[in-house]
């Protein structure tokens, strides 16, 4: 792996390119041997979910069916694809229950029991901070949240709870 500077993925991304098309053979991997028109296009507009060599393989194909895309309409699907990647998501409605319950399932364990199951707090700390704080980076180098304002609310919601009963459990222990 290789780390790359946000500002430089661009330029490193061509630089490859241009090694790739240059290079004397190009071998097609078996399994885009019997890929289709459609396919190939879709490897070419979905470059985040392909190598860079895949692309040139693929774009090679098409050549040699005779279909040159045009650079203008590979620009617009780009550009819709990152557009499609920056939108965030819902978190997962199971993710929140257990989120949500872990917490009760621990102080109804604190109530009941001499030796609460604890440790299940922390369950909901981790689901909270997921949510709050999971990034994503896209095809361009920029970092987005994965997730939507409300569900990151959740996230905070689920680590500021679970942050206080562990406060209180912690200073329990230290002054009991």
């Amino acid at each position: 792996h290789v780390k790359i500077d946000a500002q430089n993925f661009e330029k490193a991304r061509q630089l490859w390119e241009t090694a790739i098309e240059n290079s004397e053979q190009l071998d097609v991997p078996d399994f885009m041997k019997d890929f289709n028109v459609e396919e190939l296009t879709e490897i070419i507009e979905t470059s985040d979910k392909w190598s860079v060599y895949h692309q040139i393989v693929a774009k090679k194909l098409l050549l040699k069916q005779g279909i040159n895309l045009d650079e203008n309409d590979l620009k617009k699907a780009k550009i819709i694809r990152l557009q499609e990647l920056q939108k965030p998501e819902k978190a997962k409605l199971g993710l929140l229950i257990i989120g949500y319950f872990s917490p009760a399932i621990s102080v109804i364990s604190y109530l009941l029991i001499d030796n609460p199951i604890f440790y299940i707090t922390f369950i909901g700390a981790a689901i909270g901070l997921f949510l709050l704080l999971q990034k994503k980076t896209l095809p361009n180098g920029d970092r987005v949240h994965v997730f939507t304002s409300r569900s990151r609310m959740h996230g905070l919601i689920l680590t500021l709870f679970y942050g206080s009963i562990i406060i209180i459990r912690i200073c329990y222990f230290l002054f009991s």
